[in-house]
């Protein structure tokens, strides 16, 4: 099931439309255990879609992962990095954007994706998200890997299900509405990655192509 809503292109004439339709990106966002990292993994695999995995490259700038980040310098420095970070990957050449749905909290941010983005919401459900992250906190903690998404943690530790399940909630109701702003929901739940892949590739198209006939 798929649910869309797309804003429109507000170029003056034709070679200005289809510039902006050219450069948009498909952004991938949704709360933790959505798929955002998994299902840009199986774009690029699958169509070669050029892929930015937003943590990831501020990882990289930063030197440190997102979860010391926050634990040394607050969510405040992380969204600062966050927002900064944003605004460059949107100026390259670029098919697909993962990004965490706390990105969408800053106007600036929020106001970028709209002019330079279709904004896709990965929808998932509470149950399928806590075991989601449950199998990849795991995966991590095996690798010797730092844990991931730290704004689900508390606590040093592996995060334990109904601790997971406790602050997604939490998360969940913190933030509710925070979507509303997306251009399509492709719910998750139940489908693989290369399934959503198809589904997002798909949506993008005929967002772009409706925009391309206004």
């Amino acid at each position: 099931m798929t649910n869309q809503r797309f804003p429109g292109a507000h170029a003056q004439d034709g070679a200005e439309h289809e510039a902006v339709v050219a450069e948009r990106v498909a952004a991938l966002v949704g709360f933790p255990g959505a798929g955002k990292t998994t299902v840009g993994r199986a774009l690029q695999t699958k169509f070669g879609w050029r892929w930015v995995d937003l943590d990831t490259e501020i990882e990289r700038r930063a030197g440190t992962s997102v979860t010391s980040i926050i634990r040394v310098e607050g969510e405040q420095r992380f969204r600062d990095l966050e927002q900064q970070t944003l605004q460059e990957v949107l100026n390259w050449p670029l098919d697909v954007l993962s990004l965490g749905g706390g990105a969408l909290l800053r106007q600036a941010n929020l106001r970028e994706l709209r002019k330079r983005t279709v904004i896709i919401h990965l929808a998932v459900e509470l149950d399928s998200a806590v075991e989601r992250v449950l199998a990849d906190e795991s995966a991590a903690a095996c690798r010797g890997h730092q844990p991931l998404r730290p704004l689900l943690r508390t606590g040093e530790g592996l995060l334990l299900r109904h601790e997971i399940r406790s602050n997604l909630e939490r998360l969940m109701e913190a933030r509710r509405g925070i979507f509303d702003a997306a251009d399509v929901t492709i719910v998750t739940d139940g489908r693989s990655a290369e399934d959503v892949a198809i589904l997002v590739a798909a949506e993008r198209e005929k967002l772009l192509a409706a925009e391309r006939k206004l």
